[in-house]
């Protein structure tokens, strides 16, 4: 790098002490292709650090498919496929900041306003099987949410499809298969955990699991509140959902009796369900992308 580049200096930032309840927005192209490489290039030379080979290059956009960029109540901010794809149908291909301490990441992160910050400590993650690595995706791809080991239909090194997918579906990706989920990475987790709230976060920006094998539906439901007492109520209502599928393979639907107790439990249990579905719609959004 010249001296020139050496001299030119972005605006910083106050490090984003909260991130609890942040404006989530769907960003414009420039802060992909402008906003996030300057900032990244900039923190390398204060630091004396080789630029990413990457930022010689123009901005590419690791997305190799027809998509787009919703928000939605369930899964927030989420990639969605305008095309038809096959199975084995690569994805994204982009490029990767990455980052192995705090020093390097915070020196990042102070060139960015403090929605971004937020944003950007929401989107990073840390590497399963790497020496204290945190990535960041430097484009849409930021977007993919974890659809957990049920509900993937993207995965694998490559990134691409699990199976055929139609035009309109969301896109999501099953994080255990990359992420380090033991917290390994301990100052990642720490300032995420500062920023977005003890307790509320792992270091992967989701809930609190029981086992990572649990990543389901049940918990992307549970990712949609911070409320204990729904969260408590989601429990209840699958625990008698999966008691009601159990004692199903022993009932007789010819007897009017058993058929009307079944009628009576589905309708509480849908009752329930759509009480469940208002009240975490109406509350805000802290969890998800």
């Amino acid at each position: 790098m010249g001296k020139n580049d050496r001299n030119k200096k972005l605006d910083t930032y106050p490090f984003a002490q909260d991130c609890t309840n942040y404006n989530r927005v769907i960003h414009k192209e420039e802060v992909f292709s402008g906003i996030l490489r300057d900032a990244l290039k900039q923190s390398k030379l204060d630091l004396d650090q080789p630029v990413p080979k990457f930022l010689k290059r123009p901005f590419h956009n690791g997305m190799q498919i027809d998509y787009e960029v919703k928000d939605d109540p369930v899964h927030g901010r989420g990639l969605y496929a305008k095309e038809d794809l096959d199975e084995g149908t690569l994805v994204w291909d982009g490029d990767l900041a990455s980052f192995t301490n705090i020093r390097e990441f915070v020196a990042f992160l102070r060139y960015l306003p403090h929605e971004l910050q937020c944003d950007v400590m929401l989107w990073a993650y840390p590497v399963k099987d790497s020496y204290q690595e945190v990535n960041l995706d430097m484009d849409e791809g930021s977007y993919m949410n974890d659809g957990g080991i049920h509900n993937s239909n993207v995965g694998g090194d490559t990134t691409m499809t699990l199976r055929d997918v139609k035009a309109g579906e969301h896109l999501a990706a099953d994080y255990h298969g990359f992420l380090d989920f033991e917290g390994k990475v301990k100052w990642f987790h720490e300032l995420r955990e500062q920023v977005f709230g003890s307790g509320e976060y792992t270091e992967q920006g989701t809930p609190p699991q029981s086992s990572s094998k649990q990543n389901d539906y049940r918990t992307v439901l549970r990712a949609d509140t911070t409320s204990t007492a729904t969260a408590s109520a989601i429990d209840y209502l699958f625990r008698e959902m999966d008691a009601l599928v159990e004692a199903s393979n022993q009932w007789d639907m010819s007897s009017p009796k058993q058929l009307s107790v079944v009628v009576v439990t589905l309708s509480s249990l849908l009752t329930a369900a759509l009480l469940l579905r208002r009240r975490i719609f109406s509350k805000n959004k802290v969890h998800g992308n």
